[in-house]
C-alpha cells in the first residue's frame, strides 16, 4: 500500500493553538504503511493515551470486508460490511503512548483498490483530526513467471520461482484461462486478468462467469498456452516450464 497525496492533516490543542503539520511518522499521531504487514501503522506519540476512533469514508476497487477490535473504535460511513483488524499491542482499553496499532485491509481479489480513512480523538486534553487516502497497488510479477504447475483436481499455480514449490516472488501477474466444457469445447477469457501467483487457483477465481475445468493458461509477454497435461505426472501434479508453451493448442 501507498500513501495518496493530496490530504492533510492537523493536531489542535483546546487551548486552540495549532501545532505545525508535520509528516505523519513523526506527528502526535503517527500514521505509516507497514509494507511487510501489508496494513497501516498507527502509533500514538502522545505522552498520554489516546482515544481514538477512525472511520472509513470511502473505498473503491478489491476491498472485501471490515471489522474492528481492540482499543481503537472503527466507523464504516459506507453502510458495507468490511472486515478491518485492528491489533494493539498495549492491551489496554485505549491506544498507549508509545504503542502501535495496525489496521489491516482484507482484500477479496486481485487488483487496485483504495479507501479514505479519517482519524478523529482525544489524549491529554489535544485533539486529533486527520484525514489520510490509501492507494493498495500489488506487485506485478508477470515478467517473473517461470512455470505452471498443475496439481490435479482440476487447479493451477502459477509460478515465479525455480523450484516446484511456493518459492519466488509473490504478487499478481496477467493471464488469460482457457477453459473446457462438456461437449470438448475449449474457450478462453475475452482479456487478460490479474490474478495471484504461487496459490492454487480454480476456474471459479477467474473473471466472468466461467465454468467447465481447465485447459490451459496464457502469460501476457509469454509467447504460447501452458496447456494441462494429459498426465497427473508423479502424483503431485505435472509442471508445465514457460519454454514448453504451445501455439494455438486448441484449434480444430
Amino acid at each position: 500500500m501507498s500513501v495518496g497525496t493530496g490530504a492533510f492533516s492537523s493536531v489542535e490543542a483546546e487551548r486552540g493553538v495549532e501545532v505545525n503539520v508535520v509528516e505523519d511518522e513523526n506527528a502526535y499521531l503517527g500514521i505509516a504503511v507497514d509494507e511487510k504487514a501489508n496494513a497501516v501503522q498507527i502509533k500514538n506519540q502522545f505522552a498520554d493515551h489516546l482515544d481514538l476512533t477512525v472511520a472509513l469514508n470511502s473505498a473503491d476497487g478489491v476491498i472485501d470486508e471490515i471489522e474492528a477490535e481492540g482499543p481503537i473504535t472503527f466507523v464504516d460511513e459506507t453502510s458495507r460490511e468490511r472486515d478491518i483488524d485492528v491489533d494493539d499491542e498495549s492491551g489496554q482499553g485505549k491506544l498507549g503512548p508509545g504503542n502501535e496499532a495496525h489496521v489491516r485491509i482484507d482484500f477479496g481479489e486481485a487488483g487496485e483498490g483504495s479507501f479514505v480513512l479519517t482519524f478523529t480523538g482525544e489524549a491529554g486534553g489535544a485533539s486529533v483530526d486527520k484525514t489520510r487516502e490509501f492507494t493498495f497497488r500489488p506487485r506485478d510479477v508477470t515478467g517473473q513467471v517461470t512455470k505452471i504447475k498443475f496439481p490435479g483436481n482440476d487447479k493451477l499455480r502459477i509460478l515465479t520461482g525455480d523450484s516446484n514449490g511456493n518459492s519466488g516472488i509473490d504478487g499478481v501477474a496477467r493471464v488469460k484461462l482457457y477453459s473446457e466444457d462438456d461437449n470438448g469445447t475449449v474457450t478462453s477469457s475475452d482479456e487478460f486478468e490479474y490474478v495471484p501467483v504461487n496459490t492454487n487457483l480454480r476456474v471459479g477465481d477467474f473473471a466472468g462467469e466461467r465454468t467447465g475445468s481447465i485447459a490451459g493458461i496464457e502469460v501476457e509477454g509469454i509467447d504460447g498456452v501452458f496447456e494441462k497435461p494429459d498426465s497427473p505426472g508423479n502424483g503431485s501434479g505435472s509442471t508445465v516450464d514457460k519454454d514448453d508453451t504451445v501455439t494455438d493448442p486448441f484449434d480444430e
